[in-house]
């Protein structure tokens, strides 16, 4: 690890330089045909990041899977009918074999197609596969075209020289605001012997060693799980680490039917690009729509790597919120029916008690509020101190009414001396979208609260410090009255992406 080297936190990606970006098969394409939708998102996330002025390397696989399919099609055209009669099956899996083949076949068209994708963005682009003998021709071959080629091979990173070479290649093609892609010539290499303590064995750390040589900020894997879980992801309730090193032990499941690597080889890239002094690795799918957008936002999303986690912030993913909530509102739960009034009655006194400080959270939102927003809008948004008298009434109103849980709705005598009792109890963990209206913060928080549920809130962006300011004090009202239930029982959700993560938990929400 490089003395000094800071972590890049989440929060910290907008602010990434260079960026490198690897692209597994399974991302790219589909049952060997390209995966024109994905890319084309991809393609289009990649070019906004260059509109903002970063340095974006693509390292790409993809090859094998695209020519296998190519080549599979080109033997039937050309088997005879003998071959047909016969099944041809043989002759499918000598082909499997000559990788090298299927990754010439590949190549050609992979790159026309992300040529013709990023030029519909304006944005250059020029291949760096792996072959030895042009190397040499790299600077002509700039010279002639956007689109050009600088050729290496695995032997090329084994010398000072050779690594000054491709590193001041790759350098002028970002000075000249050409994007660089990558991609080890499978043509060439497949089917070699590879030594895990070689050069690089696999794309995976291909990508680890430019991110290096180029000194980046962030490298980012895509593949085709959410990132690296706790165990296999087809087992249940396995869970995505936000940052690795932080959790216990890691179970390892296959890997997939198309890549050479599996997660095990992708956490060593990862490990040896922070090594090489990359501040950030994230391992994220590369099948979530605008999954670069939101890397780049600071969203828990994937895994990430920094070289010292220990250091970081804690930032709660979306399932941490969940679970918090959930424990919570089975704490909730064994309080008494008056100890839960309590907590509500409290909110209702924090509100008039703290309306200096919810009104200064308010004007924030008001004054970030465009001018053209909508006046009835505005209006809504808009808090009074009149408008917190009367929802602290409100709210007080809730903790008096009668107890909610454990009331019998119905009787039936389903045999003799067996009774069917239909009795209220709390739902358990409720997830609840509202818009730019911040009063109906602890009004549903009052309702959760006293029915013993658990709570996320998800509020308008536009009422971003009303909404945190009130937040803390419905967790302040928990504090105060009792010691039995965590704050997090009422969690505070800021983004969409964490909305749409929260909905794929169904085993807590």
């Amino acid at each position: 690890m490089v003395t000094g080297q800071r972590n890049l936190a989440r929060k910290d990606f907008q602010h990434a330089k260079r960026i490198v970006i690897k692209m597994g098969t399974s991302v790219v394409s589909t049952n060997g045909e390209p995966a024109l939708g994905r890319l084309a998102s991809l393609v289009e996330q990649v070019s906004m990041l260059k509109r903002q002025g970063k340095e974006v390397l693509l390292v790409t696989s993809g090859s094998i899977g695209i020519g296998r399919k190519k080549l599979h099609k080109q033997l039937l055209l050309s088997a005879s009918l003998r071959m047909h009669v016969q099944g041809g099956t043989e002759q499918h899996h000598a082909l499997d074999a000559k990788k090298g083949a299927m990754a010439a076949a590949g190549q050609v068209g992979l790159m026309a197609l992300y040529e013709t994708l990023f030029s519909m963005y304006d944005v250059a682009c020029s291949q760096v596969e792996d072959h030895h003998s042009t190397i040499k021709l790299s600077s002509h071959r700039i010279s002639l075209s956007l689109s050009s080629k600088v050729l290496v091979t695995e032997a090329e990173f084994r010398t000072p020289e050779h690594r000054a070479n491709i590193r001041d290649t790759l350098l002028h093609l970002l000075d000249m605001d050409v994007l660089p892609i990558v991609n080890e010539n499978d043509a060439i290499s497949a089917g070699l012997y590879r030594d895990e303590d070689g050069v690089f064995t696999d794309n995976d750390s291909l990508a680890a060693l430019i991110a290096g040589e180029t000194s980046a900020n962030l490298l980012v894997l895509l593949t085709d799980v959410d990132g690296v879980f706790d165990k296999p992801p087809t087992e249940p309730h396995a869970k995505v680490l936000s940052v690795f090193g932080a959790g216990g032990p890691i179970v390892f499941g296959e890997k997939s039917s198309v890549g050479r690597g599996g997660m095990q080889a992708k956490i060593r890239s990862a490990q040896r690009a922070l090594a090489q002094g990359v501040n950030a690795v994230v391992i994220a799918s590369g099948f979530k729509y605008g999954i670069l957008d939101s890397i780049m936002k600071g969203t828990v999303v994937g895994t990430l790597f920094v070289p010292n986690p220990s250091a970081l912030t804690p930032v709660n993913s979306p399932e941490d919120m969940a679970v918090a909530a959930r424990d919570g509102s089975r704490a909730l739960l064994e309080l008494s029916s008056a100890e839960r009034s309590s907590i509500v009655l409290r909110l209702s006194q924090l509100l008039v008690d703290e309306s200096p400080r919810i009104l200064e959270a308010n004007r924030k939102d008001l004054d970030a509020a465009s001018s053209s927003l909508d006046p009835q809008l505005r209006s809504r948004l808009k808090l009074t101190h009149d408008k917190l008298v009367t929802l602290s009434q409100g709210i007080a109103s809730v903790a008096g009414q009668d107890e909610p849980l454990g009331r019998v709705l119905s009787l039936m005598e389903v045999s003799s001396g067996l009774v069917l009792e239909q009795v209220t109890a709390p739902i358990g963990v409720l997830l609840v979208v509202f818009e730019s209206r911040p009063d109906s913060l602890p009004q549903i928080a009052a309702l959760a609260l006293r029915s013993g549920n658990g709570l996320l809130l998800k509020g308008g962006k536009e009422a971003k410090h009303s909404n945190a300011c009130l937040h803390a004090l419905v967790q302040d009202a928990i504090r105060l009255e009792t010691s039995k239930v965590p704050p997090s029982v009422v969690g505070l959700v800021t983004t969409r992406d964490d909305v749409g993560a929260l909905l794929a938990l169904d085993h807590v929400v």
